[in-house]
């Protein structure tokens, strides 16, 4: 890895597009065409059906927040050049062991390939768990789950569409379906005034370790890196906080992402519970047979000021142990991507990658994929990485189940979308689950030799630290 000094600042606030200024009827037009549209419909059994029509640009999160429904979705990459929020649910593709994501994603690609679509095409969203044990708070999520929603706004590359998608299996879940849809139409609202959001304050918190319980962790950790068992761990934390009342979500995630503006956000519902987050990592994303992925690991804090944001930036550069840790993530995608590849280039030099609270490092990675290789393929060795499971992978992660006291579910999974054109995804992290005013939060950090405890405990603090402000201001 080169010392050459290079950054790339992701907490600087990104302009939003121009809005369209609050007048609801600019939006009645696309409703009215939608509802003609869906009365036009005659029942279509086994068949995804997707119509979008062109509106005005509009806040999605704001949307969301102006729109409450238990079963909200909102997807938004690094680059803006594409989100998409949702109500309700159309078709849901899941499975509850993620050694079934080969059934759920063929099965996302039959539905793209058989579906009738005006407009740009439906797209599925959702996610997969670290593993696929979903217990205590994860009950309403299975190991792997997709859908495309019934009713949504996207936006691609500036273009911004209002549509709906439709699925059933029998006439009688066809008109249910139809019903659901055609009142959402009917009370859609679109920039009302913004209202106050009341300030929210954590009441309780619990942290499932104590510092004494993770030295001893570590410890086990160091010990099993020192006897050749493996090279790296990634020990994670769940900080349990209960606020003193509802969080607006989309509101919270909204100030979230626009600290950190080049991550990609998300929140994904499930049965009353939700998975939000604001993540910087990239899984990969996958234009046809193009890919792009990256190497992410290495954690240092910004500085106070511009001397030290740049000490601290050329130490993830020079620290041996930052530069150790980082290289096994680079390496293990190289290797884990090269059957599946023509051409692998991982010649990019690594850069220093700031947020608003934390930087790393960072090594974009392309590859040109080899010919029918297909989504699953390319989760199924990418997921989980040594950034948030360790090397070698599975002695990372049986040590990983022994000593983490709680389940992960989908944090540090993998969390995107995918369409007929490809798919994208995000690594889980910088994220938590949300239920009856209780806000679950998970960090974690990658224990190799040379490790701290306490350094390494400073630094779960530091990556939950955007988040914590943010609920209270």
């Amino acid at each position: 890895m080169s010392e050459q000094y290079l950054e790339s600042d992701r907490s600087q606030i990104r302009p939003k597009p121009a809005l369209a200024n609050g007048p609801k009827n600019a939006f009645q037009p696309a409703v009215r065409q939608l509802k003609s549209r869906l009365a036009q419909l005659t029942p279509s059994m086994n068949q995804l059906i997707h119509i979008s029509i062109e509106v005005p640009a509009i806040d999605l999160l704001g949307w969301l927040a102006d729109n409450p429904h238990p079963e909200q979705s909102y997807w938004q990459n690094r680059d803006s050049q594409f989100a998409l929020a949702g109500l309700d649910r159309a078709l849901v593709i899941e499975a509850t062991e993620f050694s079934q994501v080969d059934r759920v994603m063929a099965d996302i690609k039959t539905a793209l390939d058989q579906a009738s679509s005006i407009g740009t095409g439906a797209v599925f969203l959702g996610g997969i768990g670290f593993d696929s044990g979903m217990t205590g708070p994860w009950q309403a999520f299975k190991a792997v789950s997709f859908q495309a929603p019934l009713c949504f706004v996207q936006q691609r590359h500036g273009q911004f569409e209002l549509g709906f998608n439709l699925y059933s299996t029998t006439r009688s879940g066809w008109h249910q379906q139809t019903k659901r849809l055609t009142q959402l139409l009917a009370g859609l609202c679109f920039d009302t005034p913004p209202k106050p959001v009341a300030k929210n304050a954590i009441v309780h918190r619990q942290d499932s370790l104590s510092l004494a319980a993770w030295r001893d962790r570590v410890a086990q950790t160091l010990s099993a890196i020192a006897n050749g068992q493996i090279q790296k761990a990634v020990l994670a934390r769940r900080v349990d906080l209960r606020l003193a009342h509802a969080a607006n979500l989309p509101d919270l995630l909204s100030r979230w992402r626009d600290l950190n503006p080049a991550s990609f956000s998300f929140l994904l519902s499930q049965s009353g519970t939700r998975f939000l987050g604001c993540s910087p990592e990239r899984l990969f994303v996958r234009r046809h047979q193009r890919l792009d992925t990256e190497a992410i690991a290495g954690t240092l804090p910004r500085g106070r000021n511009r001397a030290d944001d740049l000490f601290y930036g050329r130490q993830l550069l020079t620290d041996p142990k930052l530069r150790r840790e980082h290289r096994l993530v680079s390496d293990f995608i190289g290797q884990q991507l090269a059957p599946f590849c023509t051409e692998i280039d991982t010649q990019h030099k690594a850069h220093v990658l700031k947020l608003s609270a934390i930087q790393h490092l960072c090594q974009p990675i392309q590859a040109n994929l080899q010919p029918g290789v297909a989504n699953h393929q390319l989760v199924q060795a990418l997921h989980p990485t040594p950034a948030v499971c360790g090397y070698p992978r599975q002695a990372a992660k049986d040590l990983i189940d022994r000593l983490e006291p709680v389940e992960r579910g989908w944090y540090s999974g993998a969390v995107g979308v995918v369409s007929d054109a490809g798919a994208e995804f995000a690594v889980a992290i910088r994220s938590a689950l949300y239920r009856d005013n209780r806000l679950f939060c998970y960090s974690g950090v990658g224990i190799v030799e040379g490790s701290v405890a306490e350094q390494e405990w400073y630094e779960l603090e530091s990556k939950l630290q955007t988040l914590l402000e943010l609920i209270e201001q």
